[in-house]
């Protein structure tokens, strides 16, 4: 527990790194007046603070869940769903497949956070668009000043060169935004993997022996027809043998006599 408010301390430090230098870019992206940049600037902002809400909900949620999960007895939303589907399962007749019920409830929990997920994949192309923004920039500008006789190619590469803090700054932002997200967003699978890991466990040794008593389960059943089958077999061969052997012993004492 400490370890994960460690990681959101920093993710949340490193979050508000990045809005400060968003802000930072954004003036110098207005005073050259590139809109494409600037919107890319205000863009990532708005991820970043998008991004840490949505993905801090859904660690909040899990964490209520670990603990209903923890407590005696189980409690919290994904054991009482679990619970409702293994006894639809029952009523319907159908097989217990619990493979196939654990990847539905992983894959269900993590479309909660889908947006802040989305966000921490396409962070770094927002940046790129700033970035490419402002080297189109640069490069209107350099073309004059090469035709220019008047100056040096030194001379007339140092001004584009000087305004290159207004080229990658919306890539700087991105890559902020970036590390931010994705290290809440590690905290967040650790957590989802615990709590599933732990909802598999009750499951298995909770629930459905609840549900599933040993004598309605299929492998139960079926363990216990064959053992009848084995009995009943057993007794036909006896009952056989016993029968042959008066048999024989019939005709035998016929030959003796």
């Amino acid at each position: 527990m400490a370890l994960s408010r460690l990681r959101w301390i920093l993710g949340g430090a490193i979050a508000a790194l990045s809005l400060m230098v968003a802000l930072r870019a954004l003036g110098a992206y207005l005073d050259h007046r590139l809109w494409l940049g600037s919107a890319s600037v205000v863009l990532l902002a708005l991820i970043a603070v998008a991004g840490m809400v949505s993905l801090g909900k859904a660690r909040l949620r899990v964490e209520r869940e670990l603990v209903g999960l923890g407590a005696t007895p189980p409690a919290g939303d994904w054991i009482a769903r679990r619970r409702a589907r293994l006894e639809q399962v029952r009523a319907n007749g159908a097989a217990l497949d619990l493979d196939a019920i654990a990847t539905a409830t992983a894959a269900e929990e993590r479309g909660h956070a889908y947006l802040g997920r989305y966000l921490v994949a396409v962070t770094v192309l927002v940046g790129l668009v700033g970035t490419f923004a402002g080297l189109m920039d640069t490069l209107r500008g350099v073309v004059p000043l090469l035709r220019d006789d008047r100056l040096s190619t030194a001379q007339a590469l140092a001004l584009p060169l000087a305004g290159l803090d207004v080229t990658f700054g919306a890539s700087v932002v991105g890559i902020l935004v970036t590390l931010a997200l994705a290290l809440v967003q590690g905290d967040l699978v650790l957590a989802e993997e615990q709590a599933l890991a732990r909802l598999e466990d009750l499951t298995a040794h909770a629930l459905v022996p609840a549900i599933w008593p040993p004598a309605a389960r299929a492998e139960e059943r079926m363990a216990a027809e064959l053992a009848a089958l084995r009995s009943e077999v057993r007794q036909t061969l006896a009952a056989a043998g016993q029968a042959a052997a008066e048999r024989v012993a019939a005709l035998a004492r016929v030959e003796v006599d």
